[in-house]
C-alpha cells in the first residue's frame, strides 16, 4: 500500500527558519531575533512538517500540509500576539504560494490594527522583506508584488466582502468575537487552496454559547481521541476546568499548565502579584482565572469580600458643611430606593435607604430584620405600596441645607422626574444624568473596589449597605470593564449602585477630586 502521509523536516525547518529571521517588536525585546522557544517549537514542527499526499494529481505539489487548522489556547502574556503575527508572516512570505491571500480575523478594528502593526513592524526590521513589501496603513494591508500575495486585517465590526480565497488565516483572541459570521467566512472560504491553514490563538472567555467555546470543546475532543479529525492540530495550554481560585492561590505548580512561558520570558512574581490582588479584590478573580490561567468562567462575579468590607467601617462623624457628591437610585417603585452621599475628605459615605411599608409585608423572610433596621433608623419606611418620591426629594433638600452638595448623579431612565423637581430647588448644574453602562460605570466601580480593598472607605458600619454589598455581583465585558449587576445579584444592591453613581460625579469634578485612583488619599 503506498504511503499516504509523512513528516517533512525540510518543510518544518523552512517555516521555523523564516520565523528566526524575524525580530520582536515590543519593549526590551524589540530587535531581538524571534527564536521559537523549546515549548513553541514542537507545535510548529508538527503543523508545518506533517504532510499528506495531494489528492490533486494534476498539481506540481505531490505533498501538502496534513493540518488545515491549528487551534492553540494559551494564557495571556505568553507571546500570543507576536506568535500569531509570525505565523501570518510565514503564510505570506514563505509558504510557496503564489497569489497567497492571508487574513487576520479580529473582533474589532483596534484588534485588527494590532495584528497588522505587529506583522508590519516585524517585516520592516528585515531589509529583504521591507524591500519586497508595500504597506498600506489606511486599509491594514501588506502587498508583495513579486508573488502577488496579500495580507489583510479584517474586523468583525467592518464591512467585508465574501469573495475571498484564503490560503492562510490567523485569528487572535477568538473569545472576543461576538458572533461567528467573520470566523465562518474565513474558515469556509479556502476550498480551492491545496494546503490552506487556519490558525486560532486564543485565551479563554466567559460566553459558553460563543463560537470560541464551541471550537475549544471540539478541540478538546480531538485531543482526547473522542473525535477523529486528522486535519486539526490542537495545542491546549489550560488549567483543569474544575480548578478553583483557592487552589490556584495555594498551588503554584498549576500555573505553568496554562503559562508555558513561565520561567522563560514570563515572570513568576507578576503572577504572584495578581494572585495577591485577587485575594483582596474578589471581582478580579474571574478575569485573572480566565486571562492568566485559561479557565472558562462566568461573567458575573461576587464583588466584595465581606470581611474586607467590614474592615473599612470607620466613623462618618460630623460632616456638616463638607462638600460631597450624591447618587440617586430609583430603579424600583415597589422596593428599595437609595440616596447616597460621598464625602471625598476621608472617603465617607452617608446612605439613606427607602422602602415602602407594604414591601416589608411582602418580604416575610426578612421582616424581622427590616423592622429592626427601620427601628434603628437605617431605612426610611414610606406609607403604601410604592416609594414616595416626594419623601426622598424632601430628604435630599434637608441634606442640601446641611452639606455642600456639588453634584447629584441619577439614571435618566428612571429618575428624570425627581431630578427635574430637585433641579428647580438646587440649581440646574447640580443634577447630572449618569447612564448605567460599562463606559460610564467601570471607572467609578473600580474606584470603589480600590477604596474597599485599601480599607479607605468609611461607610460607618451601615448594616443595610453591608447587606447590599454582600449581595452585589458585577458584570465584566470583553475589555475587562466592570459594573454592578442588578440582574445577576442575589438580592437588592440599590445603595451600592447609588454609591457608584456618586463616585462617578466625584471623579469628574475639578479641582476637588481629580480623575484617577491615586488622587484619593
Amino acid at each position: 500500500m503506498p504511503q499516504s502521509s509523512r513528516y517533512s523536516q525540510q518543510a518544518a525547518t523552512r517555516a521555523i527558519d523564516f520565523v528566526g529571521c524575524l525580530k520582536h517588536t515590543k519593549g526590551a525585546y524589540r530587535g531581538v531575533p524571534f527564536a521559537l522557544t523549546d515549548w513553541q517549537r514542537p507545535d510548529w514542527e508538527q503543523v508545518f512538517g506533517c504532510q499528506r499526499l495531494n489528492p490533486n494529481r494534476a498539481s506540481k505539489r505531490k505533498w501538502v500540509r496534513q493540518y488545515k487548522r491549528w487551534f492553540k489556547a494559551i494564557a495571556k502574556k505568553n507571546g500570543k500576539t507576536e506568535e500569531a503575527a509570525a505565523a501570518a508572516g510565514v503564510l505570506l512570505y514563505a509558504d510557496d504560494e503564489f497569489g497567497a491571500e492571508v487574513y487576520s480575523g479580529a473582533s474589532s478594528r483596534d484588534q485588527a490594527t494590532l495584528t497588522y502593526q505587529t506583522l508590519k513592524n516585524m517585516a520592516k526590521q528585515v531589509p529583504e522583506l521591507r524591500r519586497m513589501s508595500k504597506f498600506y496603513d489606511s486599509t491594514k494591508r501588506i502587498y508583495v508584488p513579486s508573488t502577488e500575495s496579500t495580507f489583510q486585517a479584517l474586523s468583525a465590526d467592518a464591512d467585508f466582502s465574501d469573495g475571498i480565497n484564503p490560503s492562510g488565516v490567523v485569528v487572535d483572541e477568538l473569545h472576543r468575537h461576538k458572533n461567528r459570521e467573520l470566523y465562518d467566512l474565513l474558515k469556509q472560504g479556502s476550498d480551492t487552496r491545496e494546503q490552506p491553514l487556519l490558525i486560532v490563538i486564543t485565551t479563554a472567555g466567559f460566553d459558553q454559547t460563543s463560537v470560541c467555546f464551541e471550537e475549544w470543546e471540539y478541540a478538546r475532543k480531538v485531543r482526547d481521541g473522542i473525535i477523529e479529525d486528522p486535519s486539526l492540530y490542537v495545542s491546549l495550554y489550560e488549567t483543569p476546568q474544575e480548578t478553583t481560585w483557592e487552589q490556584l492561590a495555594a498551588d503554584e505548580s498549576l500555573w505553568k499548565l496554562a503559562n508555558p512561558a513561565l520561567g522563560d520570558f514570563l515572570r513568576e512574581d507578576g503572577l504572584r502579584d495578581l494572585i495577591r490582588e485577587g485575594q483582596a479584590k474578589p471581582a478580579l478573580r474571574n478575569s485573572i482565572m480566565r486571562l492568566r490561567f485559561n479557565l472558562w468562567t462566568s461573567s458575573d462575579v461576587a464583588w466584595f469580600d465581606i470581611d474586607t468590607w467590614d474592615r473599612c467601617g470607620g466613623l462618618v462623624g460630623n460632616v456638616a458643611g463638607q462638600e460631597c457628591f450624591g447618587g440617586l437610585d430609583m430603579a424600583s417603585t415597589s422596593d428599595f430606593a437609595a440616596w447616597v452621599m460621598y464625602f471625598p475628605e476621608g472617603h465617607k459615605v452617608m446612605a439613606h435607604l427607602f422602602l415602602p411599608e407594604e414591601a416589608i409585608e411582602r418580604r416575610s423572610p426578612m421582616r424581622a430584620q427590616l423592622d429592626a433596621w427601620s427601628k434603628d433608623g437605617w431605612i426610611h419606611v414610606t406609607p403604601g405600596d410604592c416609594i414616595d418620591y416626594d419623601y426622598i426629594k424632601q430628604q435630599v433638600l434637608r441634606d442640601a441645607a446641611v452639606y455642600q452638595i456639588r453634584e447629584i448623579g441619577y439614571d435618566p431612565w428612571n429618575a428624570t422626574q425627581i431630578a427635574l423637581q430637585l433641579q428647580d430647588k438646587l440649581g440646574e448644574n447640580v443634577m447630572v444624568p449618569v447612564r448605567q453602562g460599562f463606559a460610564t460605570l467601570s471607572a467609578p466601580s473600580k474606584l470603589l473596589e480600590t477604596l474597599v480593598s485599601d480599607r479607605k472607605l468609611n461607610h460607618g458600619g451601615n448594616p443595610v449597605l453591608r447587606w447590599m454589598a454582600s449581595n452585589c455581583m458585577v458584570e465584566v465585558d470583553a475589555n475587562e470593564n466592570i459594573k454592578p449587576s442588578k440582574k445577576r445579584s442575589t438580592e437588592k444592591i440599590d445603595g451600592i449602585a447609588a454609591l457608584v453613581t456618586a463616585l462617578d460625579r466625584a471623579m469628574h469634578a475639578e479641582p476637588i477630586v481629580t480623575f484617577g485612583f491615586r488622587a484619593f488619599n
